[in-house]
């Protein structure tokens, strides 16, 4: 995991400790400095979808391993129709947040896969 946020890293870090996860690390660093490449790159909704695509795309890997193509997923909010149709030809797969939790924050929150 990485943040350009220090304090957020730092308690990701403790939680990390705490649990005693093993298969994780958090990294205090902006996605353009990360030189790694993963199978799937995980946002938050820090900008539109297409940024997204484009700051995440050098991070994920070309050679494919899961059943599921590499990509990106991201949560996102609000009316999404405009901003997906900004991204270049490839899946797309929006799912609302309801599907998963019965809570009334989640009406127009939804988990977006976008196939790299």
């Amino acid at each position: 995991m990485i943040d350009g946020t220090g304090k957020k890293i730092s308690v990701v870090q403790d939680v990390i400790k705490k649990l005693g996860i093993k298969n994780a690390e958090a990294i205090h660093q902006r996605a353009e400095e990360h030189k790694h490449q993963h199978d799937f790159v995980v946002v938050r909704a820090v900008a539109t979808i297409d940024k997204l695509f484009t700051y995440a795309k050098p991070l994920i890997k070309e050679t494919q391993i899961n059943p599921i193509p590499n990509g990106i997923i991201a949560l996102k909010g609000g009316d999404l129709e405009e901003e997906l149709s900004t991204l270049p030809d490839t899946y797309i797969d929006k799912v609302p947040l309801s599907t998963f939790y019965d809570a009334d924050e989640f009406p127009d929150k939804f988990l977006v896969y976008v196939q790299a």
